[in-house]
Parts: C-alpha cells; sequence; structure tokens
C-alpha cells in the first residue's frame, strides 16, 4: 500500500505522460487519492497543482472525472483541517491562493469595496501600514469633525489603538469604519483612490468562505480530451490569420460569471489588474480556440479609461479552468501585450496559447504587429531572466529591433540549438533585453519605422505646451476643445465636450488638428470619440487602428515633435 506523500509525488511524475501504461497508472492513482483519510501537509500545494494540471489537460474523460472529484475530496478536507486548526497544514498552504488559505494584502478601493459586498463574512482588517500622525495627516478632511477631536485629543500611540477603542476590537468593524470614511467623503474619485493607496490598508481574506483558485471553474458542456497529448510547438504565422469563433450568445449573468472568475482568481493570488476590476461589463467578448481553451477580452469602464491607447485585458481558461491572464496596450497599428500562465499549468501548451491569444487579438483589432511587454522577457525582473523568458519569445519569433541585439540573439541561439552552449548567461540575457522584442509578417517590416508609442506623444506633447503655450495647459486646451468644433463635434452638445476634452482631443489639435481632412475623416474621428467616452475601448481601438489619417498624424508627431506650429480656427 503506497504512502499519500508517494501517491502525490508518482501523480507529479505522470501528469505530463499521455503513454498508455502511464495513463492507466495515473487513473490508479487519482483513484487511491480518493481513499487517503490524511495527507502530508508539505504534499498538499503540489497535489492541488497537479490536479488541476490533470484537469485542464485529461488524456481521457475518466482522468477529466476523476481530477474534478480529487479537487472537490481535497477542497473539503482543507476546509475541516483549517478549521480544526492543523497548524502544519495551515502554514503549509499560507499564500497559495487555495481553498482553506488566506490573503493578506492591500487591493485599490473598488476591489476591496466589491470584496466587502460580495463576501463581507470572509473579509476583515488587518493593519495600516502609516503611523497615526500621518494617518490623521492624510484622512483629515474624511473624519467627521467628532472623530477629528477624538482622535487630536487621545494621544493614540498607532492606528490600530485608535480603532479598537472605536470598535473594540471589531476587525470587520474596523474595515467598514474606515470604507466609510472615503464613502461619504463626497470627494473626487481620482482624490479619493490617491488618499486610499496612501492609506496602505492591508485586509485578511478566507478563502473558505469565498472562491479560491480550487473551485473557481467557468463551466464546460463537454472536456477537451488530450487524446493527442500536450502540444508544445506552434506556428504563429500559419495561425494568425485563421478565423476565431466568437461566442455572442453571452447574457448579462454570463458576462458577470467571467468577470468574477477573472477578478477573484487574480485576488487569490494577491494580484489586482484594471481590467479584472473596473472591467465593463458591455466590453466582455469570449473567443473558443479549440482544445477547450476559450480567451476573455475585457474593456474597461469609460471614468478608468487610458486617454489614447486602450488596454485591453484579457483571461485565459483551458476546460473551464483559470489558466493564463495579462493583456494588451492597443494603439493604432500597435500592440503591446503581456501574459502570466499560472505555474499550475506550466509544462503544458503555453506556446500555443500563446500563438492563439496572438490570433484572437489580430482577428479583433488588426494590428500591424506585436510588442513584447519589456517586463515580460526579463527587463527589472530576476525571475524573467533566471528562466530564460527572452528564448520562449524568441522561439515563437519575436526579435529585437536593434541590428545589433538582433544579431547578437540569432548567435546565441544557434549556439543553443547546436549544444554548444546549454543556457545563456544572465549577463548576456540582460543585454539582450535592453531593447523591445517585436513579432510582425516580413510583408509588414517596413511599418516598425513608424512605431511609437504613448510615451513618445506625451513627450512631444509636454513639449509642445511648453514651447507654443510657455506651460500654459489652460489655454491649450481651451484652444484644443475649441477646435474640434464645428468640424468634430456640435457646439451645443457641452457634455461630451467635457468628456472627450482629457481623452484625445490634445493629441489631435497638437499634432496638427483636423484642417484639411475630409468629411468622412472628421466623422470616423467622432465616432472614435463617443467610444471612448460613452461607448466600448475595443470598438475605439479598432477605429483608431483604421483611421489612416490620424495615425500618420500621430506617428509623425511622436517622432519628429512639434516641428511647426499650426493655427486654430477661431
Amino acid at each position: 500500500m503506497k504512502t499519500a506523500a508517494s501517491l502525490i509525488r508518482l501523480l507529479e511524475n505522470l501528469r505530463t505522460s499521455f503513454v498508455a501504461e502511464d495513463v492507466r497508472r495515473t487513473k490508479e492513482v487519482l483513484l487511491a487519492l480518493q481513499k487517503v483519510k490524511t495527507f502530508p501537509p508539505s504534499g498538499l500545494l503540489q497535489l492541488h497543482e497537479t490536479l488541476l494540471f490533470i484537469k485542464a489537460f485529461p488524456f481521457n474523460s475518466d482522468l477529466a472525472v476523476l481530477a474534478d472529484e480529487n479537487l472537490r475530496y481535497l477542497e473539503k478536507y482543507l476546509v475541516k483541517e483549517v478549521r480544526r486548526k492543523n497548524v502544519r497544514l495551515i502554514k503549509s498552504i499560507e499564500n497559495s491562493g487555495i481553498s482553506g488559505s488566506k490573503v493578506v494584502a492591500t487591493f485599490s478601493y473598488e476591489l476591496i469595496q466589491c470584496l466587502v459586498k460580495t463576501y463581507p463574512e470572509a473579509v476583515i482588517y488587518d493593519s495600516c501600514s502609516i503611523d497615526a500622525e500621518e494617518f490623521f495627516t492624510l484622512m483629515n478632511t474624511l473624519l467627521p469633525s467628532p472623530l477629528k477631536e477624538d482622535f487630536m485629543e487621545g494621544g493614540w500611540i498607532s492606528v490600530d489603538e485608535w480603532l479598537d477603542a472605536l470598535c473594540s476590537n471589531d476587525r470587520q468593524r474596523k474595515l467598514q469604519l474606515l470604507l466609510t470614511f472615503f464613502d461619504e467623503a463626497g470627494i473626487p474619485r481620482h482624490q479619493r483612490d490617491f488618499l486610499f493607496e496612501r492609506l496602505q490598508l492591508y485586509v485578511e481574506a478566507d478563502l473558505s468562505m469565498m472562491p479560491s483558485r480550487t473551485n473557481i471553474l467557468l463551466p464546460v458542456d463537454q472536456p477537451f480530451i488530450h487524446a493527442d497529448g500536450i502540444l508544445k510547438k506552434a506556428n504563429i504565422t500559419q495561425l494568425i490569420h485563421e478565423p476565431v469563433e466568437e461566442n455572442h450568445s453571452l447574457t448579462v449573468e454570463d458576462r458577470k460569471r467571467i468577470v468574477a472568475a477573472t477578478r477573484w482568481t487574480l485576488f487569490a493570488l494577491f494580484r489586482e489588474t484594471d481590467p479584472g476590476t473596473y472591467a465593463d461589463l458591455h466590453d466582455v467578448r469570449v473567443f473558443d480556440v479549440g482544445r477547450g481553451l476559450k480567451i476573455v477580452l475585457q474593456g474597461m469602464k469609460q471614468e478608468r479609461r487610458n486617454p489614447i491607447d486602450a488596454y485591453i485585458g484579457f483571461m485565459a481558461f483551458k476546460n473551464g479552468c483559470p489558466y493564463a491572464y495579462g493583456g494588451a496596450w492597443m494603439l493604432g497599428p500597435m500592440a503591446k501585450i503581456g501574459i502570466n500562465v499560472f505555474p499550475a499549468f506550466r509544462g503544458g501548451e503555453s506556446a500555443l496559447f500563446f500563438a492563439q491569444l496572438m490570433r484572437v487579438y489580430q482577428q479583433v483589432f488588426s494590428p500591424e504587429y506585436f510588442v513584447a511587454e519589456p517586463y515580460q522577457v526579463g527587463r527589472d525582473n530576476p525571475e524573467g531572466i533566471e528562466t530564460g523568458a527572452f528564448w520562449f519569445y524568441y522561439r515563437l519569433g519575436y526579435r529585437p529591433v536593434l541590428p545589433a541585439l538582433k544579431k547578437l540573439a540569432a548567435t546565441e541561439f544557434q549556439k543553443l540549438k547546436t549544444g554548444k552552449t546549454k543556457k545563456t548567461p544572465a549577463s548576456l540575457l540582460r543585454k539582450l533585453v535592453a531593447d523591445e522584442l517585436v513579432w510582425v509578417e516580413p510583408e509588414k517590416e517596413q511599418r516598425l519605422k513608424e512605431k511609437f508609442d504613448t510615451a513618445q506623444l506625451s513627450k512631444a506633447l509636454f513639449t509642445y505646451i511648453r514651447k507654443r503655450y510657455h506651460g500654459d495647459w489652460i489655454t491649450f486646451r481651451r484652444e484644443a476643445l475649441r477646435s474640434m468644433v464645428p468640424a468634430v463635434f456640435d457646439a451645443s452638445d457641452h457634455s461630451l465636450l467635457s468628456e472627450i476634452l482629457p481623452v484625445l482631443s490634445d493629441y489631435v489639435f497638437a499634432s496638427g488638428g483636423t484642417q484639411g481632412w475630409s468629411k468622412q475623416e472628421c466623422e470616423a474621428l467622432h465616432r472614435m470619440m463617443l467610444e471612448k467616452a460613452r461607448g466600448m475601448d475595443s470598438a475605439y481601438a479598432r477605429l483608431l487602428a483604421e483611421h489612416s489619417r490620424l495615425i500618420k498624424q500621430l506617428v509623425r508627431f511622436a517622432k519628429d515633435g512639434p516641428v511647426k506650429y499650426h493655427q486654430v480656427n477661431m
């Protein structure tokens, strides 16, 4: 009779083997694990991750069912032992995001509010990192007058001491009280978010009372069976233009379920993304790309959007399991993309997944090229250097733009292929990631000469306002807004004009305005601004990519700056 520890190790060794005999043994191990009464704490997380992997990549339907049954069995065991205060077990699953563990971290005001409203019993106050004096200075405008006086005269040594006096050490009441200060302050959202971030409020959430990595799953009719094993390679050039199937039958409840799965999966892993927290329910789209893989694109609410590019996040689900997350910053012909495959699924079909992700973004937004988000490949990222993330992108066809680094990468890659070197030195990898990595089809390579980004645009805009307006932003914005009328907007629509002012009109005006534009080009700009201010960010991104006149204008502005000043039609 094998021990629980030996069964867990055996299952881990078998998880990626699709040889018939190993598949049979995997089934035997899964059946045996369902009879285990006590699991070794040191093996719990390993077992959990292995079960998730098998659920995402089952060789047959029996393994799919058994993996799911074992996850439910394990979840019950974890929650039971945590309630029994099994100290060794609690320590072994600390910071894991699985059922029974706890999350202690700081998050945005909006995410914590959502957590408190959705799972009020699961979350409590943990701590504030700032001292009492700084806390009072920060909260001075938010506290009711009696509390201000109490705080000033009480001689409190710490924030916790003051909160204990107010709330009798009730940690739920402490959290609710702090949130109430912000709720009732009546201050602008940006100011509220800034103050809340400064507060450094840590919460503690109990994942036995809310969704965790163990039980967050999207429903699937039938799991995809990997009878052909795991596909390790992918041809992006061949795949990227294949039509992709979108699910057009999503209900509002479907969208809410998807957004919640995204939000709480990231929360369980101590992470948060803007598209996850500020998702626009109207801008949630699901694409089925085959092999049990669904990719969800999420735009953001109007008030949270970037001014000129569009940050379109994604969450991928493999046979219903949250598989990977990230996003792309869409700016005309460019998609700057970043991905994170969850650790449980590494060793699976990461290359194929990335190719499918690019296929979805390509089909929806038609970018001319993809730029790997620098942190992803190792810039200022020791883990990325250690894992050689650069070569993952390189094998998929991403290349440095600078000729010298492109040549250096090709030379080193040849050494790796021929076995002359087994691992690229970290010092060399740090050189290689100094430049952006770009994927572009050969026939579109000339477009890279026109590559620009938001940093270049912001610098050019700042220079323009400094030189043309001597730093007078108020006058600049008044004239920028006036330049949109009547070519683009009706002056009577005051509310919309105020909405689009900080969005795109600054860049349009500073880069040359709409003088000489055709009626169709002005109407296209009008539609873009409507989508950015009131519609969907994904629709805005598509329209921007299609507006060749504006793109050329922005490219020239970003690269050459404000070479000459244009006159404004008054």
